[in-house]
C-alpha cells in the first residue's frame, strides 16, 4: 500500500464519516487505522421528553413461551445426518417425539445418537453441523407440545 492509496483511504474515510477501518491484503500486509476527532463525535442534546418504552407483541409472545433445550450428552463432532449425502434427521419446523433421533455426536471415532426426550416442534439448529460440540452445549431448541388432559 502506497501513501497514495493511504491518503485516498483517508480521504474516502472523511466523506463516510468512517471513524476505524482494518485492511488486510493476502495475508502479507495487515493495517488498522482508526481517526478520533472530537469533531466527528455527536453532540447529546438535553432533553426534557421521557424516554417511552417500546414493546412489540411478537417479542412479548416469545417471552410467554417456553422452549427446551437439547443438550449434547458429551464432548465430540455434532452431525445433523447420518452421512453428507443423506438429508438431516431433522429441520427447524419438524415436529419431534420422544425418543427420534436428532443428531449425532462423534466422539474417538464412535457415532453417539442423540434422541429427544421431549414432544415438540424444532426451534431452531444450535450447533454448525461438522463443528465439535463441548458437553452440555445446547444443540436443538424446541418448543413443547402442550399436554392435553
Amino acid at each position: 500500500m502506497n501513501l497514495r492509496e493511504i491518503k485516498e483511504l483517508s480521504k474516502l474515510m472523511d466523506e463516510k464519516q468512517v471513524v476505524e477501518l482494518e485492511i488486510e491484503e493476502a495475508g502479507v500486509f495487515r493495517t488498522k487505522i482508526k481517526k478520533v476527532s472530537e469533531e466527528r463525535r455527536p453532540a447529546l442534546a438535553p432533553t426534557s421528553a421521557k424516554p417511552r418504552e417500546i414493546t412489540c407483541e411478537e417479542e412479548e409472545q416469545e417471552e410467554k413461551e417456553e422452549f427446551t433445550t437439547i443438550t449434547s450428552p458429551l464432548v465430540g463432532t455434532f452431525f445433523r445426518a447420518s452421512a453428507l449425502p443423506n438429508p438431516p434427521y431433522v429441520e427447524v419446523g419438524d415436529n419431534i417425539s420422544k425418543g427420534q433421533m436428532l443428531c449425532n455426536i462423534v466422539a474417538m471415532k464412535t457415532q453417539n445418537e442423540v434422541k429427544s426426550e421431549v414432544e415438540g416442534e424444532v426451534v431452531e439448529v444450535l450447533a454448525e453441523n461438522g463443528h465439535p460440540v463441548e458437553y452440555g452445549q445446547d444443540l436443538f431448541l424446541v418448543r413443547p407440545f402442550m399436554n392435553k388432559n
